[in-house]
Formats: C-alpha cells, sequence, structure tokens
C-alpha cells in the first residue's frame, strides 16, 4: 500500500513540472532600456527561472556569437563571416524575474546598421528569439521524455517478473507511463511546429 502512494506521489511531482511547463510560441514587442538608450525589441515569458534562462541564453548564443555579460544584460558580438554582412551585429538581451518565471528581451543594436536594414534585421532577431525558446523547451523536455522511457523499460521488466495481482497493479503502472511518454512526444512536436 505504501509503494502505491509512493508511486502516486512521485507520480504527480513527475508531471508537475510538465503542467508547469506548457509552451506558448508567444513573442511580443518591447521597448526596454539597454545599454543607456531605450530600445525596441521582441520579449517572451518562460515558467523557468531568469537565472537560469541567462544561463541556457549564454549557451545559445556562444554557437553564433561571442556573448559577453555585461551585469544587468548579455551583449552578443555576432562576426561579418557568420551572418554574411559587411558589419559586425550586436544583440542585446536582458532576462527578467517574473512572479515565478521570467521573461527574456532580445534586441539588436541599430547604430552599425542602415535604418532601411533595421526591419530586415530585426525579423531576424525574432527568429532568433523563436529557436532560443524552442530549443529551451525542448532539451528539458527531451531530458524528462529520456527519464520516462528508461523507467517505462524498467516497468515492463518488472511486469514480466510479476504474478496476479502484483502483475495487475504493475501492467498500469506501466500504462500510466506510456501515456506520459505518448504526452511528451505530443508536446515535443508542438514545439517543433510552433513557428
Amino acid at each position: 500500500m505504501s509503494g502505491r502512494i509512493l508511486l502516486v506521489f512521485l507520480h504527480f511531482f513527475w508531471l508537475f513540472p510538465l503542467c508547469a511547463q506548457q509552451f506558448t510560441p508567444n513573442i511580443y514587442e518591447e521597448t526596454l532600456t539597454l545599454a543607456g538608450q531605450s530600445r525596441k525589441g521582441y520579449i517572451t515569458d518562460f515558467p523557468f527561472g531568469a537565472k537560469e534562462i541567462a544561463k541556457e541564453w549564454w549557451r545559445f548564443s556562444k554557437d553564433f556569437g561571442r556573448p559577453l555579460n555585461m551585469r544587468s544584460y548579455y551583449e552578443i558580438t555576432i562576426p561579418s563571416d557568420i551572418h554574411q554582412g559587411t558589419v559586425e551585429i550586436t544583440l542585446y538581451s536582458k532576462t527578467l524575474r517574473k512572479g515565478s518565471g521570467s521573461q527574456f528581451f532580445l534586441t539588436l543594436k541599430t547604430e552599425k546598421i542602415p535604418k532601411q536594414k533595421h526591419a530586415d534585421y530585426m525579423s531576424q532577431v525574432k527568429q532568433v528569439m523563436q529557436n532560443f525558446k524552442q530549443t529551451v523547451y525542448l532539451q528539458k523536455l527531451e531530458a524528462g521524455l529520456e527519464k520516462l522511457e528508461k523507467k517505462a523499460a524498467k516497468a515492463s521488466k518488472r511486469v514480466e517478473k510479476s504474478e496476479g495481482r502484483l502483475r495487475t497493479r504493475r501492467v498500469g503502472e506501466l500504462e500510466k507511463l506510456r501515456e506520459d511518454i505518448q504526452e511528451y512526444r505530443s508536446l515535443i512536436k508542438n514545439i517543433y511546429t510552433a513557428y
């Protein structure tokens, strides 16, 4: 009996983060003051802590640029050879606390970019944000899916070794794990097709 209570308890706390981390593709235009200037950019919400998002952004941005921690925000320099342009591009990002989650702001340093190209570059900034948001959620969900699949494999072995009522109970546990796996796969598919 205590094993069942423990299973229900663990199952609840296993799925709770899943429910709390529902992906929404919403990205909004916002104006924020960074580097001494009011800058238009994009902002989005995450159910994860601000420090966690800042670390994820640092890792993500290192793939295409050189991030620099400016204490209250990050400055990411993208060399011209990466974006096939003639000048280096600089992005500014800031992670803000919001309730139990956070908000992530991303914009472009427009000083070196011709005004007629601002809109084109800002649409690329929005794409970078979309890719970042997808990456964060996919990493978390894929890690959770991997754990669930390992639990299901162990549960399947326990079912094979069980008999009678114990087997019936373990089959139920295995079915619940399989449902959870399908839920994760569905969420992952939705994130891949969000934008």
